[in-house]
């Protein structure tokens, strides 16, 4: 991208986040480029360039809605088993199949938000997100996906018990309340059970941390032992 039209693209959210006019957004993103790299990002020295590591807490908000989703999934193919009427079936479908999409919307609209504030390009966001244009962009930065990341980043929550996503968002950042961090792993380790490339590949657990790649060995062991017509052993109760 061209440097004029970035530090363009840069300005306008500038002048859309903090309502400055564009001559003050564009004076900004000026200063702020200065502290920053020639790689289609606009922010202070202090925020997150795109080279660096990945933040924790982003990792820790995707395995927390996921095992919320993975959860509704659940429920939708278990109610799938037991429900023989049309309707019952449509209804369970209906309500938990929007519950999830709630939950990926709303990481979604989350983590846009925390590009937005670490002010990565317009553009560079846009195509991370496959949209059109920037006017989709903002869609997905609800007030709930506001609320979530500023308890996910540790700032005070402005809408009191109201705020309900700022309370999770502070959960998940401290891994206590909303978050089930046992269960979390388990899951990890069933889809790497599942969708790792093995046998073929003795190192496709390798990088997952120990105690997932304990719950992916257990479940590769029960799948191969089935595959081998083996009985599984009962669970204990």
């Amino acid at each position: 991208m061209h440097q004029n039209h970035a530090r363009k693209n840069a300005a306008r959210e500038v002048q859309r986040q903090q309502g400055l006019k564009y001559a003050e957004a564009l004076k900004l993103a000026r200063a702020e480029r200065a502290t920053g790299g020639a790689d289609g990002t606009t922010r202070p020295s202090q925020q997150i360039r795109p080279g660096d590591p990945r933040p924790v807490e982003l990792r820790d908000l995707v395995a927390h809605h996921f095992d919320s989703i993975s959860a509704y999934f659940y429920e939708i193919l278990s109610h799938g088993e037991i429900a023989h009427d049309y309707a019952e079936y449509c209804r369970m479908l209906g309500y938990r199949l929007t519950d999830a999409l709630e939950h990926m919307l709303l990481l979604v609209g989350t983590y846009t938000a925390h590009m937005q504030e670490n002010r990565l390009s317009p553009d560079r966001i846009r195509t991370y997100l496959q949209v059109r244009d920037h006017a989709e962009v903002d869609a997905f930065v609800t007030p709930a996906a506001r609320q979530q990341l500023g308890g996910l980043m540790g700032r005070p929550d402005t809408e009191g018990d109201l705020s309900v996503w700022h309370h999770v968002g502070e959960g998940v950042r401290n891994r206590g309340a909303w978050v089930e961090a046992d269960r979390e792993a388990m899951l990890l380790g069933l889809l790497a059970s599942l969708y790792a490339n093995v046998p073929d590949d003795s190192r496709a657990l390798d990088h997952l941390p120990p105690n997932v790649r304990r719950y992916a060995h257990d479940a590769l062991a029960l799948r191969f032992n089935a595959d081998a017509g083996q009985d599984a052993p009962e669970p204990p109760i």
